[in-house]
């Protein structure tokens, strides 16, 4: 039987087998790289599109201006020199350079890449599980939180790069991201609620979601 446990933190203020995005070191490949960001991508789309089921009632309201992210290689270092350690836990922020972090494993060895796209699916699904209060106005409180603190990690508007490591450890398979700016701030919001940005000049930068990147993305969507 396997057992899985995610967890995550609460901030304070290709080819598979040969890499080339990144160093090639402890296993990561361009492959297991591709898979989480596009994983991360396509639900915040979804959410940013209001079509993000809330355990709470309704859907995730629509994001104006969800940034989409990008890979980190330096992000992924860091990652991985805590997570190669095997240590079930959080470091430090500090050791994290004040970036957000969301954790995840399977006391198994199991794929890299399927554990990889898994953890993402199992953060994101705390809205189903357990959801957001509407009433909160999508700010961070504590709540969230406790219900879905990886969720919100993961949709959080100005997190917009990303870096993670997938280690075999002796009894799991580890997986970390680490999210720079850092999201999970206290009272901030989570993103900002609106009808989503139709050009690039109301996004108020390159990387969020346009309707054109939405219709080429939908297809990608499967829960």
């Amino acid at each position: 039987m396997l057992t899985i446990v995610a967890v995550a933190y609460l901030a304070v203020a290709a080819t598979p087998g040969r890499a080339s995005m990144c160093s090639d070191a402890y296993g990561m490949s361009d492959e297991i790289r591709k898979a989480i960001l596009d994983k991360h991508n396509e639900l915040r789309s979804l959410t940013a599109k209001g079509l993000a089921v809330n355990y709470q009632g309704g859907h995730a309201p629509k994001a104006a201006r969800m940034l989409k992210m990008s890979y980190d290689c330096d992000i992924e270092a860091n990652t991985m020199n805590w997570i190669k350690q095997c240590k079930w836990g959080h470091n430090s922020y500090r050791e994290r350079n004040k970036w957000g972090q969301n954790l995840y494993r399977i006391n198994a060895k199991v794929n890299k890449t399927s554990a990889a796209v898994k953890s993402v699916e199992r953060w994101f699904s705390e809205l189903t599980k357990k959801g957001l209060n509407p009433k909160d106005n999508n700010k961070f409180t504590n709540a969230a939180f406790l219900n879905a603190g990886h969720y919100t990690q993961v949709v959080w508007q100005k997190s917009h790069k990303l870096g993670c490591a997938v280690y075999w450890c002796p009894q799991m398979t580890y997986v970390g991201c680490e999210y720079s700016p850092a999201g999970n701030m206290r009272k901030a919001v989570i993103y900002d609620v609106g009808e989503p940005c139709k050009k690039d000049e109301d996004c108020r930068g390159d990387n969020a979601f346009t309707m054109e990147n939405w219709l080429k993305e939908e297809m990608t969507i499967s829960l």
